[in-house]
C-alpha cells in the first residue's frame, strides 16, 4: 500500500504522482516544496546533523542523561458515535517519552 509523501495517509486507489512521489490529494501535493528541498541536501550532513541531535540534550527536559530519539505517541478519543485517532511524532529522550506515553495512554482510557 503508497502513503502520502506529505502527510503518510494511506492511498487505495489514485493519488497525485509528481516527481516519483504520490500525494493523496492536491493539497499535499501542493505543500512539498521542503520535500524537493530536503532532497537537495547530501545525506552526508543529514547523517551527520542527526547525530549531534542524538547525542544532544532532550528538548523537552534539556538533561543529557539519555540517548535522544523519535518516539510514536498515539491516542485515541471516542464517544458513543465519534473517535477521532492522533498520531505524534517526539523527538526526546526515553524518560520525557514514558512519562507523553502515560498520558496519552491514560487520556485514551478516560
Amino acid at each position: 500500500m503508497t502513503s502520502c509523501a506529505t502527510c503518510n495517509t494511506a492511498i487505495i486507489f489514485g493519488g497525485k504522482k509528481e516527481a516519483g512521489l504520490v500525494f493523496c490529494k492536491v493539497a499535499c501535493q501542493e505543500d512539498n516544496g521542503f520535500l524537493r528541498f530536503a532532497r537537495q541536501i547530501p545525506d552526508e550532513i543529514v547523517a551527520e546533523h542527526a547525530q549531534s541531535i542524538h547525542a544532544g540534550a532532550c528538548p523537552v527536559c534539556d538533561q543529557q542523561d539519555d540517548a535522544i530519539d523519535v518516539h510514536y505517541i498515539n491516542k485515541v478519543w471516542s464517544l458513543i458515535f465519534f473517535t477521532k485517532w492522533s498520531s505524534e511524532d517526539q523527538i526526546s529522550c526515553r524518560s520525557c517519552a514514558v512519562k507523553s506515553l502515560f498520558f496519552a495512554t491514560f487520556s485514551s482510557f478516560l
